[in-house]
Parts: structure tokens; C-alpha cells; sequence
């Protein structure tokens, strides 16, 4: 304005004309892309999503749920989904249980841990933390090599079709591994038991927020058995002391 003051654009606290064109540009990339691929040889949207996750497990046991209408239109981006959500709901199982092994019992590697189980890894010794970062790096690329296309920025329309997408062959979550052989082989038992994993990782991965939520806000163990521990041991002390004075 000439005078110092700022424009009723700044004051309204608006993204900048140059930002705003950049975020468009990027947005017409990438749909110009997806675009390219939608012809009779491509592959990068494919309708149908809605009527593809109504086949699939987990609708749970009153029907399918999606009151905010976020099921995906294109079926690889329902398959996507549906593979970070095995994923994530996994993972949130086993440190549901890390919660309760490492506050409750003893951590496996650091008998002297801090009581939260959210402060833990952060005072893990550099060579445990080299091998759980090996371990982890090492199951996330044979679990890539499994189900990803490797890939191909060659041209945009490789990008599309390679980037951020699943094999073609590939079931979500199937990685081959059942050394116990728990896999059913009837389709029914088969949908039964991936309805109970996917509904017990969704429990997991809420009950995981609220254990990392409330360590946070209270900054005391979500299994109090370490406290209990401890009283225990104050207790048993005290009952000593008063024994020898007998």
C-alpha cells in the first residue's frame, strides 16, 4: 500500500499468490498423470470402489460403516487402504501388548527402564537401537518386494502406475507367512478370522492413541503394576524394618 500497512489479503491470512500457484501446479501434475492412465490400456483408476469394499472383510457385525463417505471411487486406492490398514492395525496389536509387557512385567532389554512405555525407546542403548532399526528395515523391504511395484519415473504415466501402488496379483495383507498353519482354506472361516483381525487391529490402534495420549497428559503408566511394585517394595522394607526392631 506504500504506507507499511499490510493488505487486506495479508490481514485475511491467505496463502500467497506464488504458493497457491505452486500447490495448483502440483495438483495438475499428478491428475494429469492419473489421467493418462485412464484409458482402455491403463490402469491407474478403475471404478468400482464402493461395490469392492463391500465384498471385503471387516465390515464388522452391523454392516458396513462409512458415515463421512471416504471408501475411495477407484479400486487400487480401496486395495491401498485396506493394506495400511492390516498394516497399521498389526503393528498397533503388538504395541498394545509392548504397553503392557514393558510397564506391567520387565522390558525385555532394559531391566532398569523408565516406567512410561512412551519414554523407553528414547533411552534405548545405540547398539539395541541399531538392531531393532535393522530388524525393522529389513521386514518393511521384503514386506515391499512382496506386495509394491517397484518404481518407474521414466515418465509421468510410469510414475502413476508404479508409485504408491500394489501389485497386480497382490492380496492386502497376504505375506505369506503362517508358520503355524492357521490359515483356514474354507472361504467362510477365512472371512471369520481376517473379521477378527481387522476389527481387533482397529480396537488396537484407538486403544494405542489413548495409552500415548494419557501418558502424555498424566505422565503416569497406563498399567499401574509398576506403581503397585513399588509400594509393594516400600512396604516390604518398612515390614523388615519394623521385624529387626522386634
Amino acid at each position: 500500500m506504500g504506507l507499511g500497512f499490510p493488505s487486506p489479503k495479508e490481514l485475511a491470512g491467505d496463502r500467497p499468490i506464488s504458493e497457491t500457484l505452486r500447490i495448483a501446479k502440483a495438483e495438475q501434475v499428478e491428475r494429469m498423470a492419473r489421467l493418462a492412465l485412464m484409458g482402455p490400456a491403463g490402469e491407474s483408476f478403475i471404478p468400482g470402489g464402493d461395490e469392492l469394499m463391500l465384498t471385503l472383510a471387516g465390515a464388522g457385525p452391523m454392516g458396513f460403516f462409512d458415515p463421512l463417505n471416504l471408501t475411495p471411487e477407484c479400486k487400487r486406492e480401496v486395495v491401498l487402504w485396506r493394506e495400511a490398514e492390516l498394516m497399521h492395525g498389526r503393528v498397533s496389536m503388538l504395541a498394545a501388548v509392548g504397553f503392557f509387557v514393558q510397564e506391567a512385567i520387565a522390558h525385555p532389554i532394559m531391566p532398569d527402564s523408565a516406567p512410561l512405555a512412551i519414554n523407553q525407546l528414547g533411552a534405548i542403548s545405540k547398539e539395541w537401537a541399531a538392531v531393532l532399526f535393522g530388524m525393522i528395515w529389513w521386514f518393511e523391504i521384503a514386506r515391499a518386494e512382496k506386495g509394491w511395484n517397484r518404481p518407474d519415473f521414466q515418465t509421468p504415466s510410469s510414475t502413476a502406475r508404479t508409485v504408491r501402488t500394489l501389485r497386480q496379483a497382490y492380496e492386502p495383507g497376504n505375506l505369506g507367512f503362517d508358520p503355524l498353519r492357521l490359515k483356514p482354506t474354507d472361504p467362510k472361516e477365512l472371512m471369520a478370522m481376517q473379521n477378527k483381525e481387522l476389527n481387533n487391529g482397529r480396537l488396537a490402534m484407538i486403544a494405542v492413541a489413548g495409552f500415548v495420549g494419557q501418558e502424555l497428559a498424566t505422565s503416569s503408566p497406563v498399567f499401574g503394576v509398576s506403581t503397585a511394585k513399588e509400594a509393594l517394595s516400600t512396604t516390604a522394607e518398612a515390614a523388615a524394618v519394623v521385624a529387626e526392631a522386634i
